[in-house]
Parts: structure tokens; sequence; C-alpha cells
């Protein structure tokens, strides 16, 4: 059986799978659990890392110097076996490099570095990509972490809501068959809110490409509620299947390709071409906040 990287402090205590890089567990120094538990039957992922592309590409296939290659939903990472590279007591590292099986399908000299560290009531995820090819190398990169719905001591699901903290005028995208809808819907945000319900979720996932907002406030109006920021990520997603236990909140950088995209991935809108020798950083932190222990806030 794998062996999970446990981390901890005073106040919570993560465990991260070296084989993905992946977050499975974020607990409260009381024992609550506010990840979901990757259950296959609905969906297997915790908090998969995205890249090098975000969601899906048409026919898996992506066009790189004019040849085809084959990129599956989210790109490498999900399905890669990190290295270890370092472990502290509260604070843990990871590594993906190229190689010649990640040149099959992304012909590039890439590593991504995956960090989580717990300071306080905050877990930090920060991701630098870097490129060691001696050509620009287009990428996308997203975070994708599910946390419980409803989360602990915080009502029914029905209670929960999702917090922008500026105002939000913008429309809201929608995948069609996996890739990006052509057109914009109207905004769920009302008021810097969206009250979750399953319903919502209908047709795929909440995606919000214009936002004001790098912070939003997840829960109800007691127990356990999820401050969350983001850094370098300029896209949102919100995604659950209809019924699940869980609400993924996604910062990226990029999306599906549109539907009817045909051109090379460097053209690819959502996407990042980075220059020889250079690195992009992207940070997503999530603080936990008890309505109980602040006072009622």
């Amino acid at each position: 059986m794998l062996m999970m990287v446990v981390i901890r402090n005073a106040a919570l205590r993560a465990e991260v799978s070296p084989f993905r890089a992946e977050l499975v567990s974020l607990r409260t120094s009381d024992g609550h659990e506010l990840m979901w538990d990757g259950n296959p039957d609905v969906w297997k992922g915790s908090s998969p890392i995205l890249f090098p592309i975000v969601g899906m590409v048409p026919n898996d296939e992506v066009k790189i110097d004019g040849q085809s290659y084959r990129l599956q939903q989210h790109g490498l990472a999900p399905r890669a076996e990190f290295v270890v590279a370092q472990i502290e007591p509260n604070c843990c590292a990871f590594r993906f490099e190229a190689s010649p099986e990640t040149s099959v399908s992304y012909p590039f000299d890439f590593c991504l570095d995956v960090t989580y560290s717990l300071i306080d009531d905050s877990l930090i995820m920060s991701a630098v990509v870097s490129n060691r090819s001696e050509a620009v190398m287009p990428f996308s990169f997203g975070f994708h972490p599910g946390f419980v719905w409803p989360l602990p001591e915080a009502g029914a699901r029905s209670a929960h809501s999702v917090e922008f903290e500026k105002e939000e005028l913008g429309g809201m995208r929608r995948p069609l068959d996996g890739l990006l809808h052509p057109q914009i819907f109207e905004s769920a945000i009302s008021d810097r809110r969206i009250g979750l319900k399953d319903s919502l979720f209908d047709d795929g996932a909440m995606m919000f490409f214009d936002l004001a907002s790098q912070r939003l406030r997840y829960g109800s109006d007691q127990g356990i509620s999820l401050d969350i920021q983001w850094h370098n990520l300029p896209h949102l997603a919100l995604w659950t299947k209809p019924g699940a236990g869980y609400l993924c909140v996604e910062p990226w950088q990029g999306f599906s390709a549109p539907v009817g995209f045909t051109g090379e991935l460097a053209e690819k809108p959502g996407i990042v071409n980075l220059p020889p020798s250079d690195q992009r950083e992207f940070k997503m932190v999530v603080t936990v906040r008890n309505s109980k222990a602040d006072g009622n806030q």
C-alpha cells in the first residue's frame, strides 16, 4: 500500500499522495475531515493537479508544431508519479519532470514542483512550472480540490453558499461534451453570492473567466467554513456531480478547448506560452474558519 506523506501543525493535519502529489486529507485538530474521500463509485479524485492542460481538447489530441500528440483530460499530472523532494513536519514538496515517456504526449523539457505547507489555520498549495526546453513551452495549470459538502457542523447542504470578495458582473461558461460551450450564460452569482444547490450542476461545471475576485468563502453561517484565495490563476470553476458529497473549487490558468477549436496548442485560449529558462508560480491558500471558535464571524 502506498504510504501517504503526512504534515501537521497545531491546527491542521494534511495527507498527500506521492503518486500524484494529490492532497487526500485535510483534518482539523479535533478530527473534522474537510476533503472528499475519493470514492471511485462517484469521483475517484480528491485534489488532482492539472498540467499541462486544463480540461479537454478535441479527440484528446493537441497540435504542436504541426504534429499531433495525445493528451487526456487535465493532461499528464493527474496520472503521474511525482518524486518526493522534501518532507518537514509542516511542509512537503514533490517534483514531476519530463522524461522519454512524457515526451510522447508533450514534447517539452519541463519541471513541475508542488509544495504543501501548513501555517496556523491555513494550507498553502503552491506550484512552479519551469521550462527547461530551448523552445517556448505552451501550458496550462490548475488546482482541483474537492471539499466535503456539507462542511462539518455547518448544517444542511442547502445552507451552504459561495461568497466572492468583490462584485462580479460578468457571465459564466459551461462545458459542452467536455469542451467549452460557445455561449456565455447568465451568471449564478447574485450580490457576490451563489446559494449552492445540486441543480446548478446539472449542466456540468460553472466556469468564471472574468472575475474581479481572487478570494471567496465557502460554507454556511455556522460551523466550519473555508476562506479560499488564489494567485496567478485568472479562471475559476465550481463543480460537483449532483447529489455527491463534495464541492470542487478550482482556480485555473486555462480551460477546455472551445468547441470547434483546431489550432495549435500555443494558440489555444487560456494557454501560457512560457519562454525558455523561464518559470511561472501559482498558489492557492485554504484557511479554515470555525464560527464557534471565531465568535460567530
